[in-house]
């Protein structure tokens, strides 16, 4: 017979619980945000120096938001 035991009380009280973000929405915003970094990047070619200086122009600003998070 398993004994059943209850968690231990947390100190620092509930979580007041945020919103859920629907997941089509989720789907939608990532699906722009894909879409508008090849756009940008497309252009940037010629202008930033080659392959290269536009990889690094899209990742620096993506690692800077995750950082932020």
């Amino acid at each position: 017979m398993a004994s059943e035991t209850e968690p231990a009380p947390s100190s620092a009280g509930p979580r007041p619980r945020t919103p859920a973000v629907p997941a089509p929405l989720l789907v939608l915003g990532s699906v722009v945000s894909v879409q508008t970094g090849q756009a940008l990047g497309k252009g940037l070619f010629d202008a930033a120096g080659g392959p290269l200086a536009v990889v690094a122009l899209r990742l620096g600003p993506a690692a800077l938001i995750l950082l932020a998070l």
